[in-house]
C-alpha cells in the first residue's frame, strides 16, 4: 500500500470512528439501553470489522460505489514519452501524474532449457536481490517492476505442430520477454532531483542517468540489458496491450472485457512467491500472460509483491478457474485497478494495493528472463532427450 493510501484510509477510519461516537451518544440518549447497545455494536461491526478479503462492510460498500461510477468507461491512454538524452545514453521517459517511467530489455543469450518431471531450468534469470540492489541511485528512490509477457506457441506457425508433440497436452509459452520498469516519484525524491537542477528538468534527466546505471549494472552481472528509446517504449507499450486496447477494454465485478477476450488479473500471495510457483503460473492455459514483480521502497526497506494477467478467449470465472488458489488472490470491484497496475504507467499503475513481503526474505528468488516449459514428462522420455543432447555434443566434438 503506496503512503498516500495508508493515510487515505487511515483518514476514513478516524472519520469512521469519529461518526460511531456521535451516532452512540445519540441512540443512547433517544433509545433504551438494549436497543441503543445493539445498535452501537451493529454499526461498529459495519464500520470497522474486516469480513471478506480482509475488508469491512463500510470499505465494500465504498468500493461498490466506486465501481458503478467508473463501471462502462475505458481506460485513458498513456501519455507519450519522449526521448532524454544524457552523458550515458538516450531514454524514453513517460510522465503520468507526479511518476516518471522508463524501461529496459533484458535480452537472454541462448541458453538450453532443461525440461525434467514436472519443472524447467534455464540459467538465464536475474535474482531479486540485485534489483533491491539497484534501487537506490545517488540519493534517489526508484520502484522496478519485471514484467514479463509470454504466449502460446501458435500451432499454425512452421515449428507448432513438432512443439505440441513434443510437450503433449501441457500449455508451452513459446515467446516470452521481460523488462524492467523503473519509475521515479517525483516528490517523493524532491530534494535529491532539485539539488540538480529545477525539477521539471533536472527529473527526466536524473531518472534517464539511473536507467543506463541499473543496465550497465546488469550487464556487469551477465544480464544483457538496455535501455529503451521513446519509440521502443511505444513499441513495448503497445505489446502489452495487443490483447485488451484500452479503448475497448471494460471493467465487470471480477474481470475485464474486450470485444473478443477476457481479462482476469490474481495478485500473488507474497509468502507463495517462489521460483516454483513463477513457473507454474506460466502452465495456465491463456491466450497470453503476464507475469509481474513488483519492488517498492517502504520504511523497512524493499518489499516485494505481484501480479498476474491472463487473457483468456472464455471467461475465467467458468472456463479456468484460479491456476492456483493458495498462491493467487483473486480480488472482486477492483480489476481495473489491477489491470492498470499491469500497464507501464506512472500513478495510475501504483494506485493497487498489493500484499508484499521484504526482499531480504526472498533472497533466494530469481526471475526467468526467456521463456519457460513446465510440464509433466516421463522418466523415459528425460533419458531419451539427455541421450540425444550428449550425442549432439559428441558429434559436435
Amino acid at each position: 500500500m503506496t503512503l498516500r493510501q495508508r493515510q487515505r484510509w487511515t483518514a476514513i477510519r478516524l472519520l469512521a470512528v469519529l461518526l460511531l461516537g456521535m451516532w452512540g451518544l445519540t441512540v443512547a440518549r433517544v433509545l433504551p439501553t438494549k436497543v441503543a447497545g445493539s445498535t452501537i455494536v451493529l454499526t461498529a461491526l459495519a464500520l470497522l470489522v474486516p469480513l471478506h478479503e480482509g475488508r469491512s462492510l463500510a470499505h465494500w460498500g465504498v468500493l461498490t460505489i466506486a465501481f458503478i461510477a467508473r463501471h462502462g468507461r475505458s481506460v485513458p491512454r498513456l501519455p507519450a514519452p519522449t526521448d532524454i538524452l544524457v552523458a550515458s545514453g538516450t531514454a524514453g521517459i513517460r510522465c503520468d501524474g507526479r511518476t516518471l517511467l522508463t524501461a529496459i530489455e533484458l535480452r537472454p543469450a541462448l541458453a538450453i532449457t532443461d525440461i525434467g518431471v514436472g519443472i524447467a531450468c534455464t540459467t538465464n534469470a536475474v535474482p531479486v536481490r540485485l534489483l533491491a540492489q539497484c534501487m537506490h541511485q545517488y540519493g534517489i528512490d526508484l520502484s522496478i517492476d519485471v514484467v514479463s509477457i509470454g504466449q502460446e506457441v501458435s500451432l499454425a506457425s512452421c515449428y507448432g505442430p513438432g512443439c505440441a508433440q513434443t510437450v503433449g497436452q501441457r500449455t508451452l509459452v513459446g515467446r516470452r520477454r521481460t523488462w524492467l520498469l523503473l519509475r521515479l516519484d517525483v516528490l517523493a525524491n524532491l530534494p535529491g532531483i532539485t539539488a540538480r537542477g529545477p525539477s521539471g528538468t533536472a527529473a527526466p534527466r536524473v531518472l534517464a542517468a539511473a536507467c543506463h546505471r541499473v543496465a550497465q549494472r546488469l550487464r556487469e552481472n551477465g544480464i544483457d540489458a538496455h535501455a529503451l528509446t521513446a519509440k521502443q517504449l511505444d513499441e513495448m507499450t503497445d505489446l502489452f496491450l495487443e490483447h485488451s486496447p484500452l479503448d475497448q477494454v471494460r471493467e465487470r465485478w471480477s474481470t475485464m472485457r474486450t470485444a473478443d477476450a477476457y481479462v482476469k488479473t490474481f495478485m500473488i500471495e507474497p509468502n507463495q512467491l517462489t521460483n516454483t510457483h513463477l513457473d507454474r503460473w506460466w502452465a495456465s492455459p491463456a491466450t497470453s500472460t503476464a507475469v509481474t514483480v513488483r519492488l517498492v521502497n517502504a520504511n523497512d526497506g524493499p518489499r516485494v509483491g505481484g501480479l498476474v494477467r491472463y487473457v483468456t478467449a472464455e471467461c475465467p470465472c467458468r472456463k479456468y478457474p484460479c491456476p492456483n488458489p493458495g498462491a493467487l488472490l483473486s480480488s472482486v470491484s477492483i480489476q481495473r485497478r489491477l489491470f492498470e497496475a499491469t500497464l507501464p504507467g506512472g500513478d495510475r499503475s501504483l494506485r493497487a494495493d498489493i500484499p508484499t513481503l521484504l526482499a531480504s526474505d526472498l533472497d533466494s528468488l530469481s526471475i526467468a528472463t526467456e521463456q519457460r516449459v513446465r510440464h509433466q514428462q516421463s522418466a523415459a522420455s528425460v533419458a531419451t532427450a539427455r541421450h540425444r543432447r550428449h550425442r549432439r555434443q559428441a558429434l559436435q566434438k
